[in-house]
């Protein structure tokens, strides 16, 4: 059975999604140690996953993707399989295109100049 919740959010909104019946719930502090470690060697913070789970993380996209989790008592809770769904989805598929690098200040002042001779051309 899913369990929606989630402040200030519609009613039909899925918001925190886990199938409590069927999957494993864990707590925050072991998920963090599941993770690999962050920066510095350091496991992720328990806040870090509750901000993932209240906030979302950004998307290569730019889309807001959240982490699954429930809130039982006092207790944020989430799972191994919340956590796989939340880095499949936060992980670009080898299909989409990545976006073009900036280009370099030579290459803008290149093409500013190319535009500018292509427009005394047309006499503009």
């Amino acid at each position: 059975m899913p369990v929606y919740l989630g402040a200030g959010t519609q009613r039909n909104e899925r918001c925190f999604l886990i199938d409590v019946q069927t999957e494993k719930l864990i707590s925050l502090k072991e998920a963090s140690r599941i993770l690999p470690t962050g920066r510095r060697g350091q496991p992720f913070h328990i806040s870090c996953l509750l901000r993932w789970i209240l906030v979302g993380a950004n998307r290569y996209d730019g889309e807001r993707v959240r982490l699954d989790g429930v809130r039982i008592g006092a207790r944020w809770v989430t799972s191994k399989e919340a956590l796989a769904r939340f880095a499949e989805q936060l992980t670009p598929a080898s299909t989409d295109a990545a976006p073009a690098p900036p280009r370099t200040p030579l290459a803008r002042t290149r093409a500013v100049n190319c535009a500018s001779r292509r427009l005394e051309a047309d006499g503009i």
